[in-house]
């Protein structure tokens, strides 16, 4: 039982991340979002959701909430690449 809602919770995860990029591709960015904080919602350490959200914000220049977003991701993993990321958005705000 516990192994079919794991599969139906990542199931439902993938989907919504497929959404998110597709939204995001779409430049509907309010719809990609609220698909990227829903995994949050149930999951506030899903690592791609967090990256992917960051994003998102660098994207529409809310270079402080992208900070945010990339500062959660490193506190889960390190990557030099994200926090160059970061250095830069920072020279930005």
């Amino acid at each position: 039982m516990l192994e079919k809602s794991g599969k139906k919770y990542n199931n439902e995860v993938n989907i919504k991340f497929s959404l998110g990029l597709l939204y995001h591709k779409k430049k509907e960015y309010d719809r990609s979002e609220q698909e990227y904080r829903q995994i949050l919602e149930s999951n506030p350490k899903n690592l791609k959701a967090l990256y992917y959200l960051g994003g998102l914000m660098k994207v529409q220049k809310k270079y402080k909430e992208a900070i945010e977003y990339f500062n959660k991701y490193l506190e889960f993993r390190k990557d030099d690449r994200v926090k160059g990321l970061v250095d830069r958005l920072k020279a930005k705000v």
